[in-house]
Formats: structure tokens, C-alpha cells, sequence
């Protein structure tokens, strides 16, 4: 009762990664990830992405039914260990768990009753435990769906700017085309933000990972990597254009990749840039039509696939761990 009673502070109070692995929501949640893309695998494509963005929903209702179950076990076993203070007389342990049940939903049906001070105590702790279950969730709700309206605000804005579907080269396509090439470094400075955000709430509410775009080509992954890669040619390939702002996005998006694939025990998949220099090029030969000025394209492919390496494993880890649809963020499809 003490393990999951602390769970539920940890998932739902305390605003940082937990410290304490051994937590039956997480557990319960990874175990139920293992078999829930199995089952999509057996429907097509448009079914099966309906089945993937139930599952965040799901398994929250799951964790409160969980943490309500082994809460009320645990008053259960206290209550018949202490059945000699309860009446009627004799109480086996299912009357114990009814009771424990019963008592924490505040239901009350007076057909067990306790008679010493402890049993009493023990009651109204009972009662303001199941209480105070419902009144942490209902917030922990409020907070999830908060951040994910947040999150999604950001991936369907920038999704106007990058394409349909959306990537690095996309994006900076727009800005030359609408000459707003000088926009860029705003560009740039919002997403440092956004990306800092995206791994602060989604390494302290862990489930917010699992929920999924409404769009299947918008992806908040998908978003990170149209971020590291339009900042990544900015600093790589394109002369002309500031580049500081770049420089820090590149730096906030690379530790959040990292922060979330370890946070996750999420292995890569390479260690390289895992990009061909066909679609380099056939990028570049993009940025040049739309207006941009270019660098020698040897340096700028040294340049662009050293940076690229930094962070393109852990997002192609992530995005393979939480089936994230393939969308062309890496510019190599």
C-alpha cells in the first residue's frame, strides 16, 4: 500500500523524473506497451493508428483503477488483521476487502462497523485516502491534458511553416519562398522553448509520450526532428543567415533527445547521420531555387552529417520505441 500510495505522488505531485523504479504504474505501463502494438500490427494502417492513440487514454484509467485496486488491498489486509475490532463477528478476509473498498469510495453501507479507537482511526484514514486518490487524479488529469494542448498547439503551427508532412528542409523552403528568411532566428528561439518544454513535462508525466498527434503525418518527435534538422542546415549549409540561434536550438533539442531515450532505457538504432549525400544534395539544389546562399557543399556535408549524428539515433530510437508513424523529418525519404 506504501509503494503505491508513493506512486501515485510521484506520478502525479512531484513535477520531475522519479527516482524510484519500482513503481506500479510504470511497470503496468510498459508491460501493457508490449502487447498493445502487437495488436495494432493485426489491422491496417489507418485502423491501427487509431488503435496506437488509445492507448494513452487507456492506460490512464488503468493506473487509477490499478491504484485504487492496491490501495484498498492493502487497508483490506490491515482491517483483517484487525478483524477482532470489527463488527459483525466473525469477519473473514473478503468482508475485510468490502469493507476497505467500501469505506474508501465513501459509500458507507453501515453493515460493517468498527468499534475501538484504532478501527476508527484506521476508517477515517480509509475514507480520506480514497478522497484524496480521486482529488490528486482529477488534477493529474487537468495537467496532462493541459501539456498535451500545449505540445500539439506548437506541432500544428509549425506544421504550416515545414510542409505537409513536415521537414527541416520544408521549413526553411517556406521562409526563403515568403521571404522571411530573416524570421528564421524567432523560428529558432521558439523552439528552443518549446523543446525545453517537451522534456521537462514529458520526463515528469511519462504518459504524456505515449499520446499521439490527431494527425498521423504530425508527430511531436517528428516536430523535434524538423527542428534539429532546419537549425542543423542553417548552421551547416546556409551562409547568410544568423546562426546563433540555430546553434542553441541544436543544443536544446540534442539533450532532450538524449534525456528522453535514456529516461526511457531506449537503445540506438546507429551512430551515424543516417542520411544519404543524394538527398543532402537534392536538399541543397532545394535551398538554392528557394534563394538561399550555400556553402561549398564538401564542408557543408562534413558539417551537416557531424551534427546530425549527435542526435538522429535517439530520435529514430524513440520514434521506433513509441511507433511513431515514418514521416520524412530526417529529409532521407
Amino acid at each position: 500500500m506504501w509503494l503505491t500510495l508513493r506512486d501515485v505522488f510521484q506520478t502525479a505531485v512531484v513535477p520531475r523524473a522519479p527516482y524510484f523504479n519500482i513503481r506500479p504504474s510504470s511497470l503496468a505501463t510498459r508491460l501493457l506497451w508490449r502487447f498493445w502494438p502487437k495488436i495494432a500490427r493485426l489491422y491496417g494502417a489507418r485502423r491501427r493508428e487509431d488503435i496506437l492513440s488509445t492507448f494513452a487514454p487507456f492506460n490512464m484509467i488503468a493506473l487509477l483503477v490499478l491504484w485504487a485496486a492496491l490501495v484498498g488491498l492493502g487497508y483490506g489486509c490491515i482491517f483483517y488483521a484487525m478483524r477482532a475490532q470489527l463488527a459483525p463477528q466473525p469477519m473473514d478476509f473478503h468482508t475485510s476487502l468490502y469493507f476497505a473498498y467500501s469505506t474508501m469510495l465513501t459509500i458507507g453501507f453501515g453493515d460493517v462497523v468498527p468499534h475501538s479507537f484504532w478501527s476508527r482511526v484506521l476508517a477515517i484514514i480509509t475514507g480520506a485516502s480514497g478522497l484524496g486518490l480521486v482529488a490528486v487524479v482529477t488534477s493529474y488529469l487537468f495537467a496532462i491534458f493541459g501539456s498535451f494542448s500545449a505540445r500539439e498547439r506548437y506541432v500544428i503551427a509549425l506544421a504550416v511553416r515545414a510542409g505537409t508532412p513536415p521537414s527541416g528542409c520544408g521549413l526553411l523552403e517556406t521562409h526563403g519562398y515568403a521571404k522571411l528568411v530573416d524570421r528564421l532566428p524567432d523560428v529558432m528561439k521558439d523552439g528552443q522553448s518549446w523543446a525545453a518544454g517537451v522534456v521537462q513535462s514529458q520526463i515528469a508525466y511519462p504518459i504524456l509520450n505515449y499520446f499521439r498527434s490527431n494527425d498521423a503525418q504530425q508527430s511531436w518527435i517528428g516536430t523535434l526532428g524538423v527542428l534539429l534538422d532546419a537549425a542543423t542546415m542553417i548552421v551547416a549549409t546556409v551562409d547568410g543567415v544568423p546562426k546563433g540561434e540555430a546553434e542553441l536550438l541544436i543544443a536544446v533539442g540534442r539533450r532532450a533527445a538524449h534525456d528522453l531515450a535514456i529516461h526511457h532505457h531506449i537503445g540506438v538504432l546507429h551512430h551515424d547521420a543516417g542520411v544519404a549525400r543524394h538527398h543532402f544534395d537534392d536538399r541543397r539544389a532545394r535551398l538554392a531555387s528557394a534563394g538561399y546562399t550555400l556553402r561549398d557543399p564538401e564542408p557543408a556535408w562534413h558539417d551537416y552529417t557531424r551534427l546530425r549524428a549527435t542526435y538522429a539515433p535517439q530520435l529514430n530510437g524513440i520514434a521506433k520505441y513509441f511507433r511513431i508513424p515514418s514521416i520524412p523529418w530526417s529529409d532521407t525519404n
